[in-house]
């Protein structure tokens, strides 16, 4: 399975950030599945992709060339792409994907989920959004989320993602996901 993974360009100042990244990834390569993310080589993507790669798993980092100094483009990198804008990024990062994770990142990975989650609600992406809700990082993002139902803006049955807390989580609801 092709996970699409968003998460920051900085580690973060919880050492728990890292270690779920870290986690993630080599989780993903020992089930085999192959990492799809936005190709930096430090900060919490680093930390993924590393794992990944060092675990024996496979990734593939798609990255803007405007990106590929300030997020330092992974040079382990055996599949990468590299893009003229954010939007074809976007496209091919959500193209390649059979589930989605949003891991602790920042407005970056924020703007990156939220229109995954806008195209899963007009249909356009069926695969599943799971946030990564490491020591509650987002659970003001999720209560914001939640909020949308409460307040009429989104049905409680389009419950666009599931909230997981670790990796035992994950995995549990990514076996019984249903393949794209």
């Amino acid at each position: 399975m092709n996970i699409t993974v968003y998460c920051g360009v900085a580690i973060g100042n919880d050492p728990a950030f890292e270690q779920a990244a870290v986690q993630l990834g080599s989780w993903m390569a020992s089930s085999g599945h192959k990492l799809v993310y936005g190709g930096g080589g430090i900060g919490m993507m680093g930390a993924l992709s590393n794992s990944v790669l060092e675990h024996g798993g496979e990734a593939l980092g798609i990255i803007p060339q405007f990106l590929v100094d300030r997020e330092q483009l992974n040079i382990n990198l055996e599949n990468s792409i590299v893009v003229e804008t954010m939007a074809e990024r976007k496209k091919l990062l959500y193209d390649n994907a059979d589930a989605f994770v949003m891991l602790p990142g920042g407005i970056g990975t924020f703007e990156e989920i939220t229109e995954v989650l806008s195209q899963k609600k007009l249909g356009f992406i069926d695969a599943p959004v799971y946030v990564f809700n490491v020591n509650g990082c987002y659970d003001d993002f999720v209560q914001a989320l939640r909020n949308l139902v409460e307040f009429g803006f989104l049905l409680e049955d389009e419950s666009p993602f599931t909230v997981v807390a670790s990796i035992d989580e994950l995995e549990k609801e990514i076996s019984g996901a249903p393949r794209v």
